[in-house]
């Protein structure tokens, strides 16, 4: 079965971003790097419960089951997203090093 994606705008301003300021240091690269974004979207309409599961403290952000997946040959980038068992909803694309916890929270 294959499930539709959604991609939330956050999300895409997030990955919009990234492939700015990769593609400043190398345009081909920021080709692939969309390339394996587009790869990891295929692979959760197929597979949407192959990501992990993030699992916060904050018991708000439980709630959520939110899953992460790296982009392939990108992994320090990650891909949060949660399935509610008909639709992949990407929330945000977001380097490792950030305060996931922060961005993850509900507005």
């Amino acid at each position: 079965m294959i499930v539709p994606i959604r991609r939330r705008r956050q999300a895409q301003d997030e990955l919009l971003a990234y492939v700015d300021r990769i593609a400043d240091d190398d345009p081909d690269v920021a080709i692939r790097f969309i390339e394996a974004f587009e790869r990891l979207c295929t692979t959760l309409a197929r597979h949407p419960e192959s990501g992990r599961t993030y699992e916060p403290a904050d018991p708000a952000l439980k709630r959520r089951r939110i899953r992460r997946a790296p982009i392939p040959g990108f992994p320090r980038y990650l891909v949060f997203y949660t399935f509610d068992g008909e639709t992949v909803e990407i929330l945000h694309v977001l380097h490792a090093r950030l305060d996931h916890r922060r961005r993850l929270r509900p507005s």
